[in-house]
């Protein structure tokens, strides 16, 4: 796929019925997808929907999260208020885990079969989505469910549990690999494209499993605040100064906001990797921003690579629950495919 047009995110405080491109009518069936969460930012979104713009609504509810309090609030106070905008009044509700890479898909296909669903228009609130499963997602709407268009809705938060000295996860139970893209086979060297966050603990298990050839880490900047930007930066210092010193390495600074210029610098970093270190083999370890992760599936329906790409995700033994997230700061909607 050639991007004809360049996907650009907003920040909105109403989200209303998508349009066909340039305006004009109303697209005949849209669905709304959401994920439930321990964190308030999960619930932002549904708060700003207007009246008539949601035909469907599917939440996903991470079982992980439904023994606290908070989670099984915000995952009521979705529902809730999902079922006021639907004629229906019920949204379909089906069952997540962070740990289990498929869930989400298993869960989704079933429902798709038995209920008939489609949908002109896909919009997914990736707020709280874990970066593996809103990869695979957007992979299934694309190719399997081929969905003519997909928006975006994403709400920052506030603060995150770094700010009060938590640490965002604790522990690593499994790294997974999972193909993403097919792509040419030569030689048998290996790239990583390793997006830096909070938890260097992760991020420094896939890079001991995978053994790459060359690792790119990957800074994100200028970050949603400054105080996010320069926390990753010292957690990470370690594999920064490792690239000034190790050619096995190399550091490079990315932005976190818009898809597209992510999208650029990522060809970028791609190409280098194929033309000076050979590697036709490429994986991608998700660690910064969910925005960042969008990126990564524009590569994978990108017509100017033939790399064959594949997803590395380390899975936490535990999530902060408590503090993982505070608040709800801006959201940001826009297209990302087919408008």
């Amino acid at each position: 796929m050639r991007f004809v047009d360049v996907p650009r995110l907003s920040i909105v405080d109403t989200i209303g019925r998508p349009v066909h491109r340039g305006g004009g009518t109303d697209v005949r069936r849209h669905m709304f997808l959401v994920a439930s969460s321990f964190e308030p930012r999960s619930a932002r979104s549904v708060s700003l929907i207007e009246e008539g713009a949601v035909d469907d609504a599917i939440i996903f509810n991470y079982q992980d999260t439904l023994d606290l309090a908070s989670g099984r609030f915000h995952a009521q106070t979705i529902r809730e208020g999902l079922g006021k905008l639907l004629v229906t009044g019920r949204p379909f509700v089906l069952p997540c885990s962070f740990a289990k890479p498929y869930s989400v898909l298993h869960a989704l296909s079933a429902l798709l079969r038995e209920r008939k669903l489609e949908a002109e228009c896909v919009t997914i609130d990736i707020t709280c989505f874990t970066k593996l499963h809103l990869l695979l997602l957007l992979r299934y709407l694309h190719e399997e469910m081929q969905v003519p268009s997909v928006r975006i809705c994403y709400t920052e938060p506030l603060t995150y549990a770094t700010a009060y000295g938590k640490a965002l996860s604790y522990g690593t139970a499994k790294t997974i690999s999972l193909p993403y893209r097919s792509g040419a086979r030569g030689a048998n060297r290996v790239a990583l494209m390793a997006f830096m966050g909070h938890e260097r603990s992760r991020l420094e298990r896939v890079l001991q499993e995978l053994e790459p050839d060359i690792a790119v880490v990957i800074l994100g900047t200028p970050g949603f605040s400054p105080n996010i930007r320069e926390y990753s930066k010292r957690v990470n210092q370690g594999l920064i100064l490792r690239a000034a010193f190790d050619p096995q390495y190399r550091f490079v600074e990315m932005p976190v906001l818009q898809p597209w210029d992510i999208y650029l610098r990522l060809l970028e970093e791609m190409r280098m990797v194929r033309s000076e270190h050979d590697c036709e083999t490429v994986y991608f370890a998700t660690m910064g921003t969910k925005l960042q992760a969008l990126a990564v599936d524009m590569m994978r329906r990108s017509e100017d690579i033939d790399a064959r790409l594949l997803l590395a995700y380390s899975v936490p033994k535990r999530y902060e629950r408590n503090l993982y997230s505070q608040g709800s700061g801006r959201t940001y909607e826009g297209a990302f495919y087919g408008f």
